[in-house]
């Protein structure tokens, strides 16, 4: 992506999270005429799948939020698949994010002085 598309995005998602605060690293659907992109989530259920290449599943939803943080395009699964002949879901979107801010809170480290003890 070049600066200016990524300067636009931000811009654009601005104004999305000032009209609608509660939003956030919502999956966009794009439209593509030729090959989809592949999910760049590493634990994608794809992957599991017996088939010569491993790859994850290809996908039409990217991560608004995280592509512009990143200033690349985030693409992840958010679908259902056909596995084994049973439907499931592959929401590869919600745990790479679960996954992302479960790193995150694990890295705090919380005082042994607080106000809610003690000592």
């Amino acid at each position: 992506m070049t600066p200016r598309t990524i300067h636009k995005q931000k811009k654009k998602l601005t104004r999305r999270l000032k009209a609608q605060p509660g939003r956030r690293h919502q999956s966009i659907a794009m439209a593509f005429d030729g090959r989809r992109p592949y999910c760049q989530y590493k634990k994608c259920p794809g992957l599991n799948l017996k088939k010569t290449t491993e790859r994850t599943y290809r996908t039409h939803y990217k991560c608004e939020e995280c592509s512009v943080e990143k200033g690349n395009d985030v693409w992840l699964c958010n679908a259902v698949k056909t596995i084994d002949k049973k439907k499931k879901a592959i929401e590869c979107h919600v745990r790479y994010h679960a996954e992302k801010e479960f790193v995150l809170a694990d890295s705090t480290e919380c005082s042994v002085i607080s106000d809610l003890t003690d000592e």
